[in-house]
């Protein structure tokens, strides 16, 4: 068994799902904070299936968007499905490759 994420400290997860394909895992997961902010929000973060190391890695967010990004689906590869609440009204969103460095 491989950690994804530790509970606690600066690459801490508060998990809360999971969705798998033959390539990567994708985690539901909320920064722990100690206020409501947009940084701690619902994110999407994807790990690789199988770690060469055997130990957890920094995840890649999938997701980059103000407001919660819920429920995900895995596709095939790296793909995800999941909704996006940002604008108010939830839009159904996919995407193949990690969204890059967030603002």
């Amino acid at each position: 068994m491989v950690d994804l994420s530790p509970e606690r400290g600066p690459d801490g997860l508060d998990g809360y799902g999971l969705t798998a394909s033959e390539d990567a895992m994708t985690v539901g997961a909320r920064i722990p904070d100690t206020g409501y902010r947009d940084e701690s929000l619902a994110e999407l973060w994807q790990f690789p299936a199988a770690s060469p190391t055997g130990e957890g890695v920094r995840g890649e967010r999938m997701s980059s968007n103000r407001g919660e990004q819920l429920p995900a689906a895995a596709a095939s590869g790296r793909q995800v499905v999941w909704l996006d609440a940002a604008t108010g009204i939830s839009d159904v969103v996919t995407r193949t490759r990690p969204a890059g460095r967030c603002a």
